[in-house]
């Protein structure tokens, strides 16, 4: 809640280049600390970052983006964090001799440095969104900064829109948490935005990422941490095609293609985990299967809610509730994460090759979900999404 009041009030462009000085503390302490508890407060440090930037990225290119391409800047987020993944794994993977290893590890967080100070350099070029413009020096302000992103008809629909959402901001007394939760106009796009953010992390993506290299060795692969790299490029690359997609498939086509896709993803893997711990079939053939079945589960997040959540949700509800809608996301999908994170391990060694048939339930609850109550938004002005939600 404290990110969005502060965001709200500083607006997301200064909020971002102010988090930079977290990053700067964080990479001081992982590389110079000497003692857990400096260890930990440089993890607490990248981890707020982390969580502002999961928010206010994806609200600041929502406000920021044409109609028109609202999909692929939107996706641009997404991206960036596959990026970060796959140069993480790449650099600590032992058999590349890079930074993986006992003595060299601390350089690996000179990388948050680097991409700090590009953002330094290029973020104060970059606009303020108009929407917080609008909020501090009214329409002529948010339309001298719309005209130098926007098409004209794009303007309009934009002004319009904030003009309308503003007026319905001032008769409250301010947005709080509380009013998101008893809106009867929201209740629709707030079941929507929350199925959304849990389907990120329930789909068992980031069990995936964080585990794999556990499941793989666990099947008995050769080098199961450079496997799990080169899910890491999969990923990425399949993130770039989503860019490309968002804007001609839709959302909503690419939402269900996508829980469809992880769906038999997650039965191929359950089948060739349990095939190879009870060798039913030939190991090289199995460990293939696996690692051909993980990367399509993560081919099928990177297209479809990896890089749609975020950005519908932001499209979704209108100006004046977003910053409280960030506060929640934000928290609901790092206690998630968390909470994915803490009990796989358990859930491995209790089902054991069973494991992922829980999230391709998951996946298949999901796709139901999101073909009964998930409008496509794409090419639609913020009045038309409402029109979506009977407003």
């Amino acid at each position: 809640m404290l990110v969005a009041l502060v965001t709200h009030a500083f607006g997301r462009k200064t909020v971002l280049l102010a988090s930079n000085g977290l990053v700067l503390a964080s990479s001081c302490l992982l590389i110079g600390g000497d003692s857990w508890p400096l260890l930990f407060l440089g993890r607490v440090c990248i981890g707020i970052v982390a969580g502002i930037a999961a928010g206010v990225v994806p609200m600041y290119f929502a406000d920021l983006a044409p109609t028109a391409l609202r999909g692929a800047v939107g996706t641009a987020h997404q991206l960036s964090i596959t990026m970060g993944t796959f140069v993480a794994q790449l650099l600590t993977t032992p058999s590349l001799e890079l930074v993986g290893s006992d003595t060299r590890w601390r350089y690996t967080f000179a990388v948050p440095l680097i991409c700090s100070a590009i953002e330094c350099a290029i973020l104060p070029t970059c606009p303020e969104s108009p929407a917080y413009l609008y909020r501090m020096g009214g329409s002529t302000a948010a339309l001298r900064k719309l005209v130098e992103l926007h098409t004209a008809g794009s303007i309009s629909d934009h002004i319009d829109s904030m003009r309308a959402e503003h007026t319905f901001a001032l008769s409250e007394s301010g947005f709080t948490m509380a009013e998101l939760f008893s809106a009867p106009h929201l209740r629709r796009r707030l079941l929507v935005g929350v199925v959304l953010l849990l389907s990120m992390q329930l789909s068992g993506v980031d069990a995936i990422l964080y585990y794999s290299t556990m499941v793989f060795r666990g099947m008995g692969l050769h080098d199961p941490q450079l496997s799990t790299t080169v899910l890491g490029l999969v990923n990425v690359g399949f993130t770039l095609l989503s860019i490309c997609l968002m804007d001609k498939a839709g959302r909503r086509t690419l939402l269900l293609l996508s829980w469809a896709l992880m769906f038999f993803c997650y039965v191929a893997l359950t089948f060739s985990y349990i095939c190879a711990t009870y060798s039913l079939l030939p190991a090289h053939m199995m460990h293939s299967m696996a690692v051909v079945s993980t990367a399509g589960v993560l081919m099928a997040f990177a297209i479809g809610p990896g890089c749609i959540a975020w950005f519908v949700i932001a499209e979704i509800f209108p100006l004046y509730a977003r910053d409280v809608v960030l506060a929640l996301g934000v928290a609901m999908n790092w206690l998630i994460n968390a909470l994915v994170a803490l009990v796989f391990p358990t859930l491995h060694a209790a089902l054991g090759p069973f494991t992922f048939v829980v999230f391709a339930l998951f996946t298949f609850g999901f796709g139901c979900f999101s073909y009964a109550y998930v409008p496509e938004t794409r090419h639609k002005t913020p009045l038309e999404i409402n029109a979506e939600f009977g407003e």
